[in-house]
């Protein structure tokens, strides 16, 4: 189920990269209603946690530039330990390079995309 919970998050936020169309927590929580999912607050937010996305004040959203991660970071700091802020922000930027290059990452069948220096 959880992995459906987050195929779902991530085809919904598919349509809100960049930060300037960050969805509400609220807003996602009720698009996967629609589709049958009721979740808490809490549960949601454990759940995009392990997601190449980030969030600000105005909610969630998929960044589109270093810029948007490094502003992510500065977000996390006050609440968050270095490490695992370092952690997000790692996964976060890993994601955009590989985007650059024309990769894509296969989230949810369990291939991957690697990296290459």
């Amino acid at each position: 189920m959880q992995e459906t919970i987050r195929m779902r998050i991530m085809l919904i936020l598919a349509s809100h990269r960049g930060r300037e169309n960050a969805i509400p927590r609220k807003e996602l929580a009720d698009k996967l209603q629609r589709f049958g999912i009721s979740i808490d607050d809490r549960k949601l937010r454990a759940i995009y946690a392990t997601l190449a996305v980030a969030s600000c004040e105005d909610g969630i959203f998929i960044p589109r530039t270093l810029a948007e991660v490094e502003a992510y970071r500065e977000y996390l700091r006050p609440h968050m330990s270095a490490e695992k802020v370092q952690a997000r922000v790692t996964i976060l930027t890993t994601t955009l390079k590989l985007a650059d290059a024309g990769k894509q990452l296969e989230m949810f069948d369990g291939s991957r995309a690697e990296a290459q220096p």
